[in-house]
């Protein structure tokens, strides 16, 4: 069996601060040890239940967080960024299940750590036939694209809750109750071992959920700013529908995903 893991930072156990997600700043190399130490107590996991192959893709900000030199051996590691498929950059048919860990809730989220899709900078709001998603339904549907189910995905009690709102009824971990935007309990390291023992030995039985999305589809974004949309308006096929709004449609998910990356680098 082949796992996909997209893994990033704001979800993951014991980080709410934006000291701790931010190159630079006092606790970021910290918080790179707990991001590839949770990694491989997922790891450990899949290896115990008889899975063959894992591929890591570093997914949080400049995607190149986590240290492979800590990384169980096992594994492939795919780091760096101008990906062209981004958080999902290695996804393929090839793989029999997709793991999300250290998600977080999508934008405009009351009480969700980090609460953002994508781009905080730019992006306020963005829905897909009418459906408001974040980072994991956005990702979650491009594995379904390629026929690969989401077996599994961890973050904090809000982000695991919009799992179900954006996909059903995926195996979940909750690793940390949100208090605020910027602070959380989190859940005894103890419990995080055995939350993902448990949690990935279910998923694996189970197989977890297909996810695709029906055709043909409209995504539609709303923007921070309204000087944001200049440039994205020259892409082909974007709508302006408001000051601060674009809309285009696609018959092909992997074509919308791209076009949905692009518009977020003419937006910066």
């Amino acid at each position: 069996m082949k796992i996909f893991i997209s893994v990033d930072m704001e979800g993951l156990w014991g980080v709410t601060s934006s000291l701790q997600i931010r190159r630079g700043n006092t606790d970021y190399e910290r918080t790179r040890k707990l991001m590839t130490e949770e990694v491989n107590i997922v790891v450990r996991a899949l290896f115990e239940e008889g899975v063959s192959e894992v591929l890591i893709n570093d997914s949080h900000a400049s995607m190149d967080n986590v240290l492979i030199e800590e990384l169980d051996e096992r594994v492939s590691l795919i780091s760096g960024n101008q990906k062209p498929l981004s958080m999902m950059q290695g996804i393929s048919q090839d793989f029999d299940g997709v793991i999300f860990i250290g998600y977080h809730p999508r934008a405009l989220t009351e009480k969700g750590i980090f609460d953002h899709t994508y781009s905080g900078l730019s992006i306020h709001n963005v829905m897909i036939n009418g459906k408001p998603l974040g980072e994991f339904g956005l990702n979650a549907r491009l594995a379904g694209y390629y026929s690969v189910p989401v077996i599994f995905a961890s973050g904090d009690n809000v982000f695991c809750q919009q799992v179900i709102e954006e996909a059903g009824n995926i195996e979940t971990l909750t690793v940390k109750n949100t208090i605020s935007r910027y602070s959380a309990e989190s859940i005894p390291k103890k419990a995080l071992i055995s939350g993902y023992r448990k949690g990935i030995k279910k998923a694996l039985i189970s197989r977890g959920m297909l996810i695709k999305e029906k055709t043909p589809m409209i995504c539609r974004i709303a923007f921070k700013e309204s000087v944001m949309m200049e440039d994205v308006l020259w892409l082909e096929g974007i709508k302006k529908l408001n000051h601060h709004e674009i809309e285009f449609e696609a018959e092909d998910y992997e074509k919308l995903y791209r076009k949905f990356l692009a518009v977020l680098k003419l937006a910066r």
